[in-house]
Order: structure tokens, then sequence, then C-alpha cells
């Protein structure tokens, strides 16, 4: 879905405001809520060489974090930030240790030594690159609104423009909090829809 498009929306309610920088706020708002709540999830593909798992982001699109756990020949594995000390444990389960954004070393915890290359699957949580002009439909349609709430906070907390608005910056600001707070609820629900109360108020999930 091109950022163009879901601009619209925010151009509507910014009167005044430029396509280009109702875009850079629709790019910064969308990287927030992907930060924030990791909803944009994708299989990784990665590449192995002397340890080191390096994946390789989708283009137009950065990594925020690799989802832990991972599966390892069919084993739960759980991952670590890059400063943690690999050490011996005696278990003979297996972790990960982050060496970037984008890369991390499998470890076997009973001798605490870098395992030789196993078969993995990975997931990531994306953001969009400084550079990108469409987000995934499937994100950009489920979090249109939610989105969009960001990206008009953004724009109209921007000082002395025709289209600043501090006061209503801070309703859309409160809408984007409460869309991120849902996006989260989706992921530990395991992606199922949440049933509305009539009032906007999430009484449940379903399947």
């Amino acid at each position: 879905m091109q950022l163009k498009t879901l601009a619209n929306n925010v151009i509507a309610e910014t009167p005044g405001i430029p396509t280009p920088i109702a875009v850079s706020v629709l790019r910064e708002a969308i990287n927030i809520f992907c930060a924030k709540s990791t909803v944009w999830r994708e299989e990784a593909s990665y590449s192995f060489l002397d340890g080191l798992y390096t994946i390789a982001p989708p283009v137009g699109t950065r990594i925020v974090t690799v989802i832990s756990p991972i599966d390892v020949d069919g084993e739960s594995v759980q991952g670590y930030g890059r400063e943690y000390q690999a050490v011996r444990t005696g278990y003979k389960s297996r972790f990960f240790v982050m060496q970037s954004d984008n890369s991390f070393i499998l470890y076997s915890r009973l001798n605490a030594v870098i395992e030789d290359e196993k078969e993995i699957v990975a997931h990531i949580a994306l953001k969009l690159n400084r550079i990108a002009t469409e987000i995934d439909d499937v994100i950009g349609e489920r979090w249109y609104d939610e989105i969009a709430s960001g990206a008009k906070w953004l724009a109209m907390f921007m000082p002395n423009q025709p289209w600043s608005n501090p006061e209503l910056a801070g309703y859309y600001k409160m809408k984007f909090d409460e869309g991120i707070k849902a996006a989260k609820a989706y992921i530990e629900s395991g992606y199922r829809q949440p049933l509305s109360d009539g009032k906007r108020h999430v009484k449940g999930y379903f399947k």
C-alpha cells in the first residue's frame, strides 16, 4: 500500500500540509507504531557464516527485533541481548545471543560453544526504512485508523505551521497510544480479532 494513498487521510484534516511532509509524518507514525507494538512480523530469511546467522530484511524495511523464541530443529530456543554473557550451565538446551539488529549466534548451554549451522525458523518484527514509499497491505489496512491518528498527532504538534493544532494533537496522541495497546493485545491474544461492546471498548477476542 502506497504511503501517499494513506497520507490522504492526514492531509484532509491538516489543511495546508504539503504531501511530502504528510508522507514523512505518516512514515514516522508507522515506525513508532511498529516498534512499540511489534505487530508487523514476518518469517526471516537468513544466511550462515562462521557461526553467525545474518537476517536480510525485506526491501524497504528495517528490523526492530528478532522475536524470541525461535525454532531450532523443532526446539523452542530463547534469545538474549548482545550484552548477555554466554556461560556453561550443564543444561543441554540452546540459546541465541543477538550481535546486532539483524544477526545472532546460536550457543549450546552445555559447554557455551557456538553451534554449527542448524535448521531454524525465526520471525522478525519490522518497520520502514527512511526512504520507503509503501507498507505491507495487511498492516496498512488493519491498522489504518490507528496509524493515521499518529500521523495527525505528529503533524498537528508541529509549531507555527498553518496546520498546527496542539489541542487536537493531544486527542490524536491518545487515539494513537490506544491503537498501540490494541496491537500489543492482538499479538498477545494469538492474532485474534477484538470483540467490541458497541462503545469501542474491547470485551474479549475470538479467532
